[in-house]
């Protein structure tokens, strides 16, 4: 398919903001110090555990939003973010949940009405540091947090995955606070998707994304195969819709020996 990265670019947002894709366009302002966006994680919390919050602002007024969060940060510094994610954290002896994950059946009211409140959003060229001079190509946050992280390239302009790799073991502030919790960074170009969970610089470990493993156990061909939309990359419709997405956090990702967290193909 001949397009450019910007083609690419806007083909995977529109998906995501389509009804079948699932996501809002995010609108709220990023703190590059708290590594979230603040308004739109605390605005959840508002509205899914009022009276949590309530005890919460009483013990720090006008400092409660801050405190917040960086009583996620901490949590997340000790547990993982999949791990508060699926489970929450604890502040004293407040438990806050961070995100509702869809139950498994409907007539469980209130936890389809909780599920609903989740805000999953698309950040396109969002600047994530404290300057705003620098930018990723793509983000996408769960209730304010970022999740996923995406830099795009294109073979028509001579560059590729292997360019994406080398953003991500020197670009790209490795210092900022979200880089250093987000759960999945993907390099894309219009053939290829390679992927990595965690950026150690130099010894980063890059796996390619493909569909074509005939079958589970089975390598199959390191290939694509062509869909309809013309790039055979296996990523919006399968992986990144917004239920499937969710799903992948809750229940198919996982953390092996305790350090390497495992983004399933």
């Amino acid at each position: 398919m001949q397009t450019s990265e910007n083609r690419c670019k806007e083909d995977f947002e529109s998906f995501l903001l389509s009804p079948g894709g699932g996501y809002t366009m995010g609108a709220d302002t990023y703190d590059a110090e708290l590594g979230v966006y603040a308004d739109t994680l605390i605005d959840f919390i508002q509205r899914t555990q009022p009276n949590t919050w309530a005890c919460f602002v009483n013990g720090y007024r006008a400092k409660a939003k801050r405190k917040f969060c960086l009583s996620f940060n901490k949590a997340c510094n000790e547990e993982g973010l999949l791990s508060v994610l699926r489970h929450g954290f604890q502040h004293r002896r407040l438990h806050f949940r961070v995100c509702y994950f869809k139950p498994e059946s409907a007539l469980h009211q209130t936890s389809v009405e909780l599920w609903a409140h989740n805000k999953v959003e698309c950040y396109r060229q969002w600047n994530y540091s404290a300057d705003r001079k620098k930018s990723g190509d793509m983000g996408l946050t769960l209730n304010g947090i970022p999740v996923f992280a995406f830099e795009f390239k294109h073979q028509s302009i001579g560059q590729a995955v292997d360019n994406v790799n080398r953003q991500w073991m020197y670009d790209h502030g490795p210092d900022e606070v979200c880089y250093k919790r987000v759960l999945a960074y993907f390099c894309v170009d219009n053939a290829e998707v390679w992927m990595t969970t965690k950026r150690e610089g130099l010894n980063t470990d890059f796996i390619p994304f493909y569909q074509d493993s005939n079958g589970a156990g089975s390598c199959g061909k390191m290939v694509n195969p062509a869909t309809p939309d013309g790039y055979p990359t296996y990523r919006w419709e399968t992986v990144f819709q917004k239920d499937r997405m969710m799903e992948g956090i809750q229940k198919f990702m996982s953390l092996q020996g305790g350090e390497t967290l495992i983004f399933p193909q």
